[in-house]
């Protein structure tokens, strides 16, 4: 696993203004976690870094309420209210943060690569009744559509591959130490479709750091280079591609 970066939330709160760029969850991955988890109207869930929301929005509907806590007041800013669902800005990785109440499960969204082990071992033993389960929960392009290889060679140079191949997204090294084992397993896949505009904001909000503030700098060739060379792909207007929402949930042994 990759070293936590005490930065990660300066790092994310500058992506904040394009997160809403990030792939989206698909809805039929809401339904499937509430089949596999057996949530009901009781049931009581603690988002662990919810960015801007879009776990807690997208299964509230399922639950009595959401507990959700990120480290970045820029990112909770963004988060669309609602009444069953309690925001709280804390960086899990150096504070504790209690619900005032156990809770029957924890959802992380792309987020588990920057939770250290101690950290959320302090946060389940805190917060998770017996027998709860988390679910690590993720969505990404699983296309291999044309587009897709000149699209790659294009951010390549804003991207650093060699930090990303460090990290463990599924969270089975960071559950595995603090007695957690795979139990059950969700992947969904459709076709996406979109416009250049999305892929552009897309592009910012996966850039991080340094390497997000170069692609800024180069905005006008770097915009130029995705209209030209991606424009030929377009079908009326939009590009289309695979899109995967993937759930790994996880027991205690």
């Amino acid at each position: 696993m990759a070293t936590i970066n005490p930065d990660s939330i300066a790092l994310h709160s500058a992506q904040s203004k394009y997160y809403r760029y990030r792939e989206p969850y698909l809805p039929v991955l809401f339904d499937n976690l509430e089949n596999k988890l057996q949530l009901h109207q009781g049931s009581r869930l603690l988002d662990l870094c919810c960015g801007s929301g879009e776990l807690a929005v997208g299964i509230i509907d399922r639950v009595s309420k959401i507990y959700a806590v990120d480290g970045s007041s820029e990112m909770l800013a963004l988060a669309p209210r609602h009444t069953r669902i309690f925001y709280s800005q804390c960086n899990i990785n150096s504070e504790t943060f209690k619900a005032h109440e156990l809770i029957d499960h924890i959802l992380i969204g792309r987020a588990i690569h920057w939770i250290s082990p101690k950290s959320l071992e302090i946060l389940v033993r805190s917060n998770l009744r017996s027998g709860g389960k988390i679910a690590i929960c993720s969505t990404q392009w699983s296309t291999k559509d044309g587009w897709y290889e000149t699209y790659a060679s294009i951010v390549g140079e804003y991207r650093n591959y060699e930090n990303y191949r460090k990290h463990d997204f599924s969270g089975s090294s960071t559950l595995g130490k603090i007695g957690f084992v795979a139990c059950d397993r969700i992947s969904l896949t459709t076709k996406f479709s979109f416009d250049l505009r999305y892929l552009i904001g897309h592009s910012l909000s996966c850039t991080y750091g340094a390497l997000l503030d170069k692609l800024c700098a180069d905005f006008s060739q770097f915009e130029s280079n995705i209209i030209n060379k991606l424009s030929p792909h377009l079908t009326d207007g939009k590009l289309s591609g695979d899109l995967t929402s993937w759930a790994i949930i996880y027991k205690r042994e």
